[in-house]
């Protein structure tokens, strides 16, 4: 009886893990726990957005896809015409102005990238060409496309405020105002989404859709 006790014993002891053993297992959960935090420290850091307050920064903040940029004051474009090209750019105005301002009329802001999305921006056109263009500015696969919201579009010297050409938008909230001849202009087959609260004021055409010619003449 009493060598079945002395077994019971060693059975037990052999089942504790050496202290070496608790070390080595307190290592590796301690290395975990700083790898885990490492990668939520990466993670958010790659979500953070661009703080913008010049054109030289929003020129090299454009450039870099899947950004989001924030103005934090406004912004002139002054006798440059600037692409946006990068995809997966967002722009969050915070109701800062951009000033589109040209003697030669040379300056332009245009979208050509794919799911952009610019909201609570007030742009100034100063310009002959249009206040904003959107210019083969589609979806990526499986996306929406382009999202435009809170924006509003001034300018005395262009035809158009808006231009739209073959491209997939959705407008939400869009005032296009005191251009020459038109408002917002739809052309070269694009597909637009109208959600509440777009309007015009003081443009003759509120909105003008110009068919894709060559499909135009398919159909006939």
């Amino acid at each position: 009886m009493e060598e079945s006790s002395t077994e019971g014993t060693e059975l037990a002891e052999s089942e504790e893990p050496s202290n070496s053993e608790k070390v080595t297992e307190q290592t590796n959960v301690s290395d975990k726990a700083e790898e885990n935090e490492s990668r939520s420290d990466s993670s958010s850091y790659q979500v953070q957005p661009k703080q913008v307050t010049t054109i030289e920064q929003f020129k090299s903040a454009i450039a870099t896809a899947d950004t989001t940029i924030e103005l934090s004051n406004n912004i002139e474009i002054n006798e440059e015409i600037i692409n946006i090209t990068a995809n997966n750019i967002t722009i969050n105005g915070g109701g800062h102005k951009i000033l589109v301002t040209s003697s030669s009329d040379k300056a332009a802001l245009i979208v050509k990238s794919k799911n952009a999305v610019l909201n609570d921006l007030e742009i100034i056109n100063k310009s002959k060409k249009p206040g904003l263009t959107l210019y083969n500015a589609k979806a990526c696969t499986g996306d929406k496309g382009v999202e435009l919201s809170n924006i509003t579009i001034t300018g005395s010297k262009s035809g158009v405020a808006l231009d739209v050409y073959n491209s997939t938008v959705a407008l939400t909230n869009i005032t296009c105002s005191d251009s020459l001849y038109k408002d917002f202009q739809i052309r070269g087959g694009s597909v637009v989404t109208l959600y509440s609260g777009n309007k015009h004021t003081n443009g003759v055409v509120r909105l003008q859709t110009i068919l894709d010619k060559s499909k135009n003449e398919a159909e006939n």
